[in-house]
């Protein structure tokens, strides 16, 4: 239970900051720990891959939206008192759009885990060289 309390803990800090602020900070936090030269290379690689994968989450995210109000736009309809109600997109179309990036980040995610666990880098494609790239030197 302590265990609990102390997740419950971060968790009331990350998601109840006004405006996204937990978030950021934590963004940031992640950017801070990867330029630092004196941590250990696994844990600035990872820290970096982190950051860049948490960008790269914003592209479904405005993916969605966009898909959401062209599906209202183009779905939309009259009622017969003349009244616009906005459509929906389908759900299987929005469930599948989800299930895959659900399955993509947690499967990247729970590479670099296993990988980081056993002490070797993670190679995720096209994510990893830039990762290498991008990386500051150190120890």
């Amino acid at each position: 239970a302590p265990l609990l309390s102390i997740m419950d803990f971060g968790n009331q800090i990350l998601y109840g900051s006004p405006f996204g602020l937990g978030s950021l900070i934590i963004f940031i936090a992640m950017q801070r720990i990867s330029s630092d030269a004196t941590q250990p290379f696994l844990l600035r690689f990872n820290m970096w891959q982190a950051a860049l994968m948490s960008m790269f989450y914003f592209v479904p995210g405005c993916l969605r939206i966009f898909a959401t109000i062209g599906s209202q736009a183009a779905l939309g309809s009259y009622d017969k008192w003349g009244d616009w109600s906005p459509g929906s997109p389908p759900e299987n179309l929005s469930d599948a759009g989800n299930t895959l990036v659900f399955i993509l980040f947690g499967g990247c995610i729970l590479y670099s885990v296993v990988s980081s666990m056993m002490g070797v880098t993670p190679k995720i494609p096209w994510l990893s060289e830039r990762v290498e790239q991008t990386l500051p030197p150190g120890r």
